[in-house]
């Protein structure tokens, strides 16, 4: 899927800390970088990041670097922002990891969902154990007191994949910055280009909510059952078996008793890196049908733009664990023989 942008730039800047900043930001930043009053207690240092301030501007940035972390007294060691290039491409002639070394933010680190992923798997991009996860996010310079910020390029929409990935595993001061890599670039915020500097590897403690994601087995129960709602993020055609699938032998169709929303819908038109508002976002989400308050199990082609769908639901404020990616999505329940599907042959 690609969509038609401007030609990106890369002209090395730097940016003016101006009292403006200073002054915005202590009420709004606060909230992101300190413990709050949540505080700190015999598990450390936790902040609870609210659910508006998961997307983030360049001015909130640039706030948040100023200021710095705040650990809320928790120990001497204060975090930073640390940038990550979440792009990704559907199309394999091009290269999100190329694209990074050719023009990111400043001091940015480049997050590979394939390679940071489950490798005993045939299935794309699965998650990866605990321990993967944590030494992959160390190796990027990340620890557990950072604050992460999320971008893309305009045609990418994998940042809340990676967004998802940091929350499921337990790190809650992740952000998305709202218009990605151009609106940093529109800004005149530093970016830079070539090779990455050597960075310290970071100290990252991952911890797997089982309860943000499920497995065909549990779809299974839900399409036997209907205790939850199941809600696709594909394009209308794909899930009405109308168009193929992008990935090469996998069938058209989708789960029995599942509903559609595409993934385009929450975001602005030409930019997947810009999301709607959370107005636009929950009428786009009950239009589509989901009973909000239940529970609604999200799916996609690989579980890349099923976590657009959580995305937006988190910022509507619902709770990440009522609404769960089925990892495997179509490309695995497509491809098995077992498991019950919709096909063009329904649906004429």
């Amino acid at each position: 899927m690609s969509i038609a942008l401007k030609p990106l730039t890369c002209r090395i800047s730097s940016v003016i800390a101006s009292s403006h900043f200073r002054r915005y930001s202590y009420n709004r930043i606060a909230r992101f970088a300190g413990c709050g009053s949540g505080g700190c207690g015999s598990g450390g240092c936790k902040s609870k990041m609210s659910n508006n301030l998961s997307l983030v501007s360049v001015e909130d940035v640039q706030a948040l670097q100023i200021n710095g972390i705040d650990n809320g007294g928790c120990g001497n060691l204060k975090g930073e922002v640390k940038f990550v290039d979440a792009s990704w491409h559907m199309d394999k002639n091009r290269s999100g990891y190329k694209e990074f070394l050719r023009c990111r933010i400043a001091n940015a680190q480049y997050f590979d969902i394939d390679e940071i992923s489950d490798k005993t798997t045939t299935l794309p991009h699965m998650l990866p154990t605990e321990e993967a996860f944590q030494e992959a996010v160390a190796n990027l310079g990340i620890s557990s007191r950072d604050h992460v910020v999320i971008y893309t390029v305009a045609d990418s929409f994998s940042a809340a994949r990676v967004w998802w990935t940091f929350r499921l595993f337990g790190h809650e001061k992740v952000s998305i910055l709202q218009g990605g890599l151009t609106n940093w670039i529109d800004n005149n915020a530093p970016i830079e280009s070539g090779p990455t500097k050597a960075v310290v590897k970071g100290e990252f403690r991952a911890i797997l909510n089982k309860n943000m994601v499920v497995t065909a087995s549990d779809v299974l129960n839900i399409v036997n059952s209907g205790n939850s709602q199941i809600l696709d993020a594909r394009s209308t055609p794909r899930f009405l078996a109308q168009a193929p699938e992008p990935r090469p032998g996998l069938p058209s169709g989708h789960i029995p008793g599942s509903l559609n929303l595409p993934f385009t819908e929450l975001v602005k038109t030409g930019d997947f890196s810009s999301f709607k508002s959370p107005a636009e976002i929950r009428d786009s989400i009950m239009d589509a049908g989901v009973i909000l308050g239940s529970n609604v199990v999200l799916s996609c082609g690989s579980g890349v733009s099923a976590a657009v769908l959580a995305f937006g639901m988190h910022l509507i404020g619902k709770d990440l664990e009522t609404f769960p990616i089925y990892d495997g999505s179509w490309t695995e329940w497509g491809s098995r023989s077992d498991l019950p599907k919709i096909t063009a042959d329904d649906l004429r």
